[in-house]
């Protein structure tokens, strides 16, 4: 798909649309359908569709694993942290009311971060699953490539523990009879008198 022209320009033409869908489903979460999963969803489909439209590499490049790590690990404190600010501030786990001065904004706010904490925990786990999928084949065909790698060396290996262990070269048996003639113990090559 990297090669055609047509898909590659409709896809540039989308793919901020999409992100900026996922912002307005983001923020429009308050007040109507929508919030952080469906946001983090559409950012993240806006990610995969540039990755399976440009490679897998470009992909990465806009937001490499590093980040989509942390995507998922700061969307989760950032829930959990809304929810222990609620303790902090004397009310229950996720008690937006007193995270401001009334409770109205309190709510409204607590609800803000959690489902930005939402958003980025939910787009981090899609991406993080698109790459590791879309990563898959080439993993495969590298550990075929070690493999084989691995196979000819074993059988280098194997070949030359069969050459150690045959019969030493004419040259070597040779050089064992002169050695032998030399310290006084020839033997007639037609074996023993009789």
């Amino acid at each position: 798909m990297q090669h055609d022209l047509i898909l590659r320009t409709v896809a540039k033409l989308l793919i901020p649309f999409i992100l900026l869908f996922a912002l307005y489903v983001q923020f429009h979460g308050d007040f109507g359908p929508g919030g952080g999963f469906q946001a983090g969803v559409i950012f993240a489909a806006g990610i995969i569709f540039h990755g399976l439209v440009s490679g897998l590499d470009a992909a990465r490049k806009v937001l490499p694993d590093a980040w989509v790590e942390a995507m998922m690990a700061l969307g989760v404190l950032l829930y959990a942290g809304v929810g222990f600010a609620g303790i902090a501030l004397g009310g229950a786990f996720l008690d937006y009311s007193v995270l401001s001065h009334d409770a109205i904004h309190g709510q409204h706010r607590g609800i803000f971060w959690v489902e930005v904490g939402v958003a980025l925990t939910v787009c981090g786990v899609m991406l993080k699953i698109f790459y590791m999928f879309a990563a898959r084949g080439r993993v495969d065909a590298q550990d075929e490539q070690q493999q084989d790698v691995l196979q000819q060396d074993m059988q280098q290996d194997a070949l030359q523990d069969d050459l150690h262990h045959q019969a030493p070269p004419q040259d070597v048996r040779q050089h064992g009879a002169a050695a032998a003639a030399t310290a006084g113990q020839t033997e007639d090559p037609r074996g023993p008198a009789r």
